[in-house]
C-alpha cells in the first residue's frame, strides 16, 4: 500500500512539472512573439529575437509563472493581480539584468534613457507595460491554456515535454557554449561584437593543425551563433555598470 502511495505522489509531481514547463514553453514563445510583433510595428524591423536558436524568450516564461503563482489568491481582485503583476516583472528584470551582468558581463536591454529606471535595469512605464500583459495572462490566457494543456491524456503531455526539455537544454548549452567558447569578455576585446567576428580566424588558425574540416565547421557554427545573438539582440553592449567600477590605467 505504502509502495503504491508513494509512486503515486512521484506522478503526481512529474506531472505537475510537466505541466509547468509546458506553460513555460507557451508563454516563452508568447514572449518571442510579442517582441517580434513589436519591434516590427515601432521599429520597422523584424528578426529573430531572444538567446536561443528556438522561437523561444526564456525570461517571458519565467516571469508569467511568476505572475501566475503570487496571483493564484488574488484572481477576484483585477488590481491586486495588476500591482503584483507589475511588481513581479520588475523583479525578473532586475535577476536576469544581475545574472548577465555577473555571470557574462553583458547588458541585453538598457532602460537609462526612459524616465524613472532604475540602474538603466529595468523602469516604471516597461514595468506598467508588463502589468497590462499580466492581466491578459491571469484573465485571458491562462483559463484557455490551462484548459486546453488540462484535457490533454496525462502520459502525451509527458513524453511531449520530456522531448521538448532535451531539445531547449541543447539549445541552452548550444548558446552558453558559443558564449565561452568565444570567450565573450567585454572588458578585455571591446564594446561590440564585431571583434568576437574577427578574432575567430585568429582562434582558430592556432588549432587548425589538429583537424581542419572539424574546426571549419566548428568556426562555421560559431559565426552563425555570434551572428544570430546580435541580430537578436542589436543593442548588446559590456555592462556600463562594470566598465564604471573597472579602475583606469595609471
Amino acid at each position: 500500500m505504502r509502495k503504491h502511495w508513494h509512486c503515486g505522489i512521484i506522478v503526481c509531481n512529474m506531472y505537475h512539472f510537466a505541466l509547468l514547463f509546458s506553460y513555460f514553453i507557451v508563454y516563452s514563445f508568447a514572449g518571442w512573439l510579442y517582441e517580434l510583433v513589436f519591434n516590427f510595428v515601432v521599429f520597422r524591423r523584424a528578426h529573430w529575437r531572444g538567446f536561443l536558436t528556438l522561437p523561444l524568450l526564456p525570461i517571458y516564461g519565467f516571469a508569467a509563472l511568476a505572475m501566475l503563482a503570487v496571483t493564484a489568491d488574488n484572481v477576484q481582485n483585477p488590481l491586486q493581480v495588476f500591482v503584483l503583476c507589475v511588481v513581479m516583472a520588475s523583479a525578473v528584470e532586475l535577476l536576469v539584468s544581475w545574472f548577465l551582468e555577473l555571470v557574462l558581463h553583458i547588458s541585453l536591454w538598457d532602460y537609462t534613457d526612459w524616465p524613472f529606471n532604475f540602474q538603466g535595469r529595468t523602469s516604471l512605464f516597461s514595468s506598467l507595460g508588463f502589468g497590462v500583459l499580466g492581466l491578459l495572462l491571469v484573465y485571458g490566457l491562462q483559463p484557455i491554456i490551462g484548459a486546453a494543456i488540462g484535457s490533454l491524456d496525462h502520459g502525451l503531455v509527458a513524453v511531449v515535454v520530456t522531448i521538448v526539455f532535451v531539445i531547449v537544454l541543447a539549445d541552452y548549452a548550444n548558446s552558453l557554449t558559443t558564449l565561452i567558447r568565444l570567450r565573450i569578455d567585454f572588458d578585455k576585446i571591446s564594446e561590440s561584437l564585431d571583434d568576437i567576428l574577427n578574432s575567430l580566424g585568429d582562434r582558430v588558425q592556432s588549432l587548425r593543425q589538429s583537424n581542419k574540416k572539424a574546426l571549419a565547421r566548428v568556426n562555421a557554427w560559431h559565426r552563425y551563433n555570434v551572428r544570430r545573438l546580435r541580430r537578436a539582440f542589436p543593442r548588446i553592449t559590456p555592462s556600463r555598470r562594470l566598465a564604471k567600477k573597472r579602475p583606469t590605467a595609471k
